[in-house]
């Protein structure tokens, strides 16, 4: 019988160009990655990896293409997003000829993706299209085109956060309550101790 080869699988970190400030917002996701994809000649698909509170972890450029097209393997954007314990993604890509619209091609993979990262406990926030001017892109979120009904997307928030918070105000208030009714209990005992 042959023998069985035994593999590692490692995440190669390259040079940062990552910020620690939360990514907030389509343009700030750009900002992070643009002078990388900007002027390339030809489509190339990237992946940014966030934690739960926005920080971005890396990105990975996953794919490149022809001048007009890029194979996108679901698995391979996959790969860094989890070896890298990302909670969110943004997919980007750009398109060198400066059309910021969305191919049919572009809207079928997005949404095969979005229920890919989906399965695996991991949320695509947003695919990005990169044209060749300084404010060009093309945000599917923005156009409603993601289902991401549990995430405040105007500023990216991810719902645990919201959560969080709301959990944080709802233990202020009930500490607070709970402070009053022991104060208005004290004065009653007061008052009943006097008669």
């Amino acid at each position: 019988m042959g023998s069985l080869d035994r593999v590692a699988i490692r995440l190669v970190k390259e040079a940062e160009i990552m910020s620690q400030e939360p990514v907030t917002s389509p343009e700030s996701a750009v900002s992070l990655i643009r002078d990388v994809i900007q002027d390339m000649d030809r489509e190339c698909m990237c992946v940014l990896n966030m934690k739960s509170s926005m920080q971005p972890i890396n990105f990975e450029i996953a794919s490149m293409g022809t001048i007009n097209a890029c194979l996108v393997a679901p698995r391979e954007l996959m790969k860094s997003a989890i070896l890298s314990n990302a909670a969110n993604v943004i997919m980007l890509h750009n398109h060198p000829g400066g059309s910021l619209q969305p191919s049919q091609k572009d809207m079928n993979v997005t949404e095969r993706l979005y229920h890919a990262y989906e399965m695996m406990g991991i949320t695509l926030l947003d695919h990005i299209i990169v044209g060749n001017g300084k404010e060009n892109i093309y945000s599917f979120q923005n156009h409603g085109e993601l289902p991401l009904y549990d995430y405040d997307m105007e500023r990216y928030k991810y719902h645990s956060l919201v959560a969080e918070s709301q959990v944080r105000q709802n233990n202020a208030e009930t500490l607070e309550r709970e402070q009053t009714e022991i104060a208005e209990r004290m004065i009653q005992y007061e008052i009943n101790k006097k008669r």
